[in-house]
């Protein structure tokens, strides 16, 4: 019995040995908020979301990720506590649409970073008018690497600032692939010490016009690296440096600064006692009042394979580097705010590979030809293409889907069908989509790219994209094919269509940024008869014809299909009838439909516009018999979506 109790008690002091000196191991979680149907009352789980991100800030901790599901959020954020700074936010997107989370008082940072070492992606920031979107700053010896990617910051003061507490402190987040734009101060703010890296984000519109303001400001021994980013049309300046501020500007774009003051530019040094060269090299500085000033009667220096072109001075205070150029960088659109270069632009394979990054504001490795580009984005010639289809035997089109997953793949044609019109028009219609081999998402009853040629009796040909993804789609067509590309875009969930048109020898583009929402001032009056697909949904639509007005479309199911992790997919399109217009045929497409019924219990259903006469779109869950969302797409408006919740 004595042994026994001797044995017992050596094993209990062992139990209590390992529980003091074996620690026990904190995995990271991950937790849900819905500001549509979440209860702070749930779990936090997937199928439980919490309804606020305030109250999943308090209780998750450690490296735990909170994913915000699409929803408005008055909410203002703070990641300054301790036990807060590695939390990560990560936005769940509906369809194009972002989380938007607006600060609950105009004086109150949206987000605020102290010390802060997680990400904070893919979400609409705004509602600061009065302060900072997100506030990141490091102190008391602390460092602050944010990772601040995929938002859209606007509607503040300020989009991003960024400061420390002293020069012991280390601020140096990651800015990118951002929209920032209609700030009503910068759109970026470096101070004291700070060190950050501004990557491949489009900044624009924002400053009111006071001294610093405009797209990135650097003060206070600052010292930013500034790549690839596209930066125009601000207030007051692209680039404004001071106090000893020791930024590295290299690829960039920066375009339209002409406000009346005298020191508006591109990039402009001022208050520059002790700032006597900057790093200026690669970029495209084009349109400004002035492209690169330099004021306070200090001269400055630094600049070198810059295009500097059409400012009403180029040089003030700086003088010409030795290899800058002056010439026209031929943009895709400068008046669509397309800035890519087009086929022999002088600034292709111009810069130097001096600090110059690995990759575009696309995401495309740099160099792709015999040496670096200027500018935020590198020119891509025909080496680059995929292998692409030939839709007829001198129609090439082809598409390379950019994943997370496994980066760009080239996207797999399937075509639908083909018809000839009563007049002797052609349509070809089908679509691209991921192989499964590539990614997991990917069939080819899923697709990502909706497509529709038309050949018209007169000759010119019409080549329309219409994204229907998640992954931006760079789509290509060479007509009369000779293995030189003629025309090159990028749908995104913003930019949802791309026209690629020939006509009478030439090869143009269009495109349009869509936000899933139908215009105002039209109001579908029809009731179609409708179909029912899946999951208890019924979906309509109604083509306003010339010839016979108002007219039910006929749906023609394409496919449907269930992904690795449990969401149905179903598409097809709407048709107008022979018996109704001449030109109706079952391929003749004039609605694409994209439905997704997510795993989170979201349901997208997405219309898309191919034809001339507007539509008016219809659908409904659970299928009662009234239509619960409508909506008209037109020519100028071509995709609605309608979001539902089961």
């Amino acid at each position: 019995m004595t042994r026994q109790i001797a044995l017992l008690r050596c094993f209990l002091s062992l139990a209590i040995l390992f529980a003091v000196v074996v620690p026990s191991i904190a995995y990271p979680d991950d937790y849900y908020v819905d500001g549509n149907t979440g209860n702070d009352a749930g779990t936090g789980a997937s199928e439980d979301p919490w309804k606020t991100i305030v109250h999943a800030i308090r209780q998750a901790k450690g490296t735990d990720t909170i994913n915000v599901r699409y929803a408005r959020y008055d909410e203002s954020l703070s990641f300054c506590p301790r036990p807060k700074r590695n939390i990560s936010l990560i936005g769940i997107a509906a369809g194009n649409a972002r989380p938007i989370i607006c600060s609950r008082s105009p004086n109150t940072h949206t987000i605020s970073l102290t010390n802060y070492r997680g990400t904070i992606k893919g979400l609409e920031i705004t509602g600061a008018s009065h302060a900072n979107g997100i506030n990141c700053n490091a102190k008391d010896g602390g460092i602050n690497d944010a990772q601040i990617m995929d938002c859209e910051l606007y509607g503040n003061n300020l989009g991003v600032h960024v400061t420390t507490g002293g020069s012991e402190d280390d601020c140096s987040p990651h800015i990118c692939r951002n929209i920032i734009y209609s700030n009503t101060s910068r759109g970026i703010g470096n101070m004291e010490y700070s060190s950050a890296t501004i990557e491949a984000n489009y900044i624009y519109e924002n400053g009111s016009g006071s001294e610093g303001d405009g797209g990135i400001g650097n003060c206070n021994n600052s010292a930013a690296s500034i790549i690839s980013n596209t930066v125009y049309n601000n207030n007051l300046g692209g680039i404004s440096i001071r106090d000893h501020a020791n930024p590295r500007i290299i690829n960039n774009t920066i375009s339209g600064h002409n406000a009346a003051a005298f020191s508006s530019g591109g990039i402009k040094v001022s208050q520059n006692m002790g700032i006597s060269s900057v790093v200026i090299l690669n970029n495209i500085i084009t349109n400004n009042k002035c492209g690169l000033r330099s004021q306070s009667c200090q001269y400055c220096s630094g600049n070198d394979y810059n295009d500097v072109w059409n400012n009403s001075d180029d040089y003030v205070g700086f003088t010409k580097g030795v290899n800058d150029i002056s010439c026209d960088p031929l943009f895709a659109d400068f008046g669509k705010g397309d800035f890519h270069l087009q086929q022999g632009s002088p600034c292709i394979d111009a810069g130097t590979s001096e600090g110059a990054p690995d990759a575009d504001i696309d995401g495309d490795s740099r160099p792709q030809g015999a040496g670096y580009d200027m500018g935020a984005g590198e020119y891509s010639d025909n080496g680059s293409l995929p292998t692409g289809y030939f839709a007829t035997s001198d129609l090439w089109i082809g598409a390379v889907i950019n994943t997370d997953e496994k980066e760009p793949i080239e996207a797999v044609w399937q075509k639908g069908g083909e018809d000839t019109t009563s007049r002797g028009d052609t349509v070809i219609w089908g679509h691209f989509y991921a192989s499964p081999s590539d990614v997991t998402w990917g069939s080819e009853d899923n697709p990502d790219l909706f497509v529709k040629i038309w050949f018209d009796v007169s000759g010119r040909v019409d080549v329309n994209f219409f994204h229907v993804s998640v992954p931006d789609i760079v789509v290509y067509s060479d007509y009369p094919y000779d293995g030189v590309l003629d025309e090159q875009g990028t749908t995104t969930m913003s930019r949802r269509y791309i026209r690629q048109y020939y006509e009478a020898g030439q090869s143009y583009s269009d495109e349009n940024y869509e936000d899933g929402n139908p215009l105002p001032g039209y109001f579908p009056s029809g009731y179609p008869f409708g179909y029912s697909t899946i999951n208890d949904l019924r979906i309509g639509a109604v083509i306003n014809t010339l010839e016979k007005g108002p007219v039910d479309a006929i749906w023609r199911l394409g496919g449907q299909d269930t992904t690795a992790r449990g969401d149905e997919v179903v598409w097809g399109h709407f048709y107008a009838s022979p018996s109704d217009v001449t030109w109706g045929s079952e391929d003749n497409p004039d609605l694409f439909v994209k439905i997704w019924f997510d795993v989170s219990g979201r349901v997208d259903v997405n219309y898309f516009h191919v034809s001339v006469p507007d539509i008016e779109v219809y659908s409904d869950i659970p299928d009662d018999g009234t239509y619960d969302q409508k909506g008209t797409t037109i020519m100028d408006d071509r995709y609605i979506r309608h979001e539902y919740w089961r």
